[in-house]
C-alpha cells in the first residue's frame, strides 16, 4: 500500500514539475522608417521617423553609420523616434551615406537591420554668374 501511495505521489509531483511557469517570450522587434531615404547637401540635417514594434518592450535603438548616439527607448511595445542626422561638411558630392537602425528589446532580441540611405547633393552656387571674357 505504501508503494502505491509513494508512486502516486511521485507521479503527481512530476506532473506538477512540468508546468511552464515562465512567460512566453514574444517575437524579436521590428523597425520601419519614414522616409526610407533622403538627399541633401553637406552640412544639412535630414530627419527620419523610426517606428519600433517590440512585443517584449523596446530597450535601445542602435544607430550605426552616423555620429548619432544610440537611443534609449521607453519600454513600450510600440514607439516612434525622430532622428536627425547631419550630413558631414566634408561629405563627397554624389556619394551615399548609409545609416543602419537596429532595435533591441527587453529580452535582448534584435531586429533585422534597416538601412536609411542619404544621397549627398552638390551645394547650390549662388551669386552673380561670372562671364567669360572674349579673347
Amino acid at each position: 500500500m505504501n508503494r502505491i501511495y509513494i508512486l502516486s505521489l511521485l507521479v503527481v509531483l512530476s506532473l506538477a514539475g512540468c508546468k511552464d511557469d515562465d512567460p512566453k517570450i514574444g517575437e524579436a522587434p521590428s523597425v520601419s522608417l519614414n522616409p526610407s531615404q533622403a538627399q541633401d547637401i553637406p552640412g544639412a540635417v535630414v530627419s527620419v521617423t523610426v517606428t519600433i514594434d517590440a512585443p517584449n518592450g523596446g530597450e535601445t535603438l542602435q544607430v550605426d553609420g552616423a555620429s548619432n548616439p544610440d537611443v534609449t527607448l521607453d519600454g513600450s511595445t510600440r514607439q516612434e523616434v525622430n532622428v536627425d542626422i547631419t550630413i558631414p561638411n566634408d561629405a563627397v558630392t554624389e556619394s551615399v551615406i548609409t545609416v543602419v537602425f537596429i532595435a533591441v528589446d527587453d529580452e535582448a532580441l534584435t531586429s533585422t537591420p534597416v538601412e536609411f540611405v542619404i544621397t549627398v547633393d552638390a551645394p547650390l552656387i549662388t551669386g552673380d554668374p561670372v562671364e567669360a571674357e572674349d579673347p
